[in-house]
């Protein structure tokens, strides 16, 4: 309540004034309700999507296929729960990279090293970047950093100019041989990712180990706190 004084400064009386918020939390449990039936559908849709995958790709002279095409899905479903747990308004980029990378932890933890600030990505740019993560990651599990005991990754990220850098460099493992031909993970790399996010990627095969480099416009890939 108000106090109502007169001019002596004496108690005279008060206010009390109510606001009715109860459309309000109506319209707030609508949204929660509709955001809660949409993350409800994508994750039947994804899983709908790999079924109908793993029918297209039956037969054992497929399984690789399927396999990489199953990673594929549950990479980009795992980058959906992370949003639907915000409510689709973030992900921080070092949980993108902590979740594809937790498989190999126990094994080389000591040679995984992630360097950045606390960088929250809007939606559509976590979603693209989950996919990239994921390709880096395959691929240093088959032929790069991961595929054999020494092997190390370090991953760096910083917010500058209005842009977002982001450096990953294996060094340690395998060789590495420039490749002869573009597979779907440099593709996707090299032109859906960059295009998507209007970045420039940059991938160096350095005898010593792959170094990708992105540099992604700040705007709007970086979500803006609310």
């Amino acid at each position: 309540p108000t106090p109502l004084r007169d001019e002596a400064g004496k108690l005279i009386g008060a206010v009390n004034m109510l606001v009715d918020i109860s459309e309000r939390k109506q319209a707030e449990a609508h949204q929660a309700t509709l955001l809660a039936e949409l993350n409800h559908r994508v994750k039947n849709t994804l899983a709908t999507v790999i079924s109908i995958a793993r029918q297209s790709f039956a037969g054992d002279e497929k399984k690789a296929a399927r396999e990489t095409f199953d990673a594929r899905i549950r990479a980009l479903a795992l980058t959906h729960g992370r949003l639907a747990e915000s409510s689709w308004s973030s992900v921080p980029l070092g949980t993108l990279f902590g979740d594809e990378l937790e498989p190999f932890r126990e094994i080389s933890s000591a040679n995984i090293r992630l360097n950045g600030p606390e960088v929250a990505l809007a939606p559509k740019c976590a979603l693209t970047l989950g996919l990239a993560i994921h390709e880096l990651v395959t691929n240093a599990a088959k032929y790069g950093a991961l595929s054999k005991a020494g092997g190390a990754i370090e991953i760096c990220w910083a917010l500058a100019d209005d842009r977002l850098r982001i450096e990953w460099c294996e060094k340690d493992g395998p060789p590495v041989t420039p490749p002869t031909r573009s597979g779907f993970g440099r593709t996707l790399l090299e032109r859906v990712i960059a295009n998507d996010l209007q970045c420039k990627v940059g991938l160096d095969f350095r005898p010593e180990g792959l170094r990708c480099l992105f540099s992604i416009p700040a705007r709007p890939c970086v979500a803006v706190p609310q």
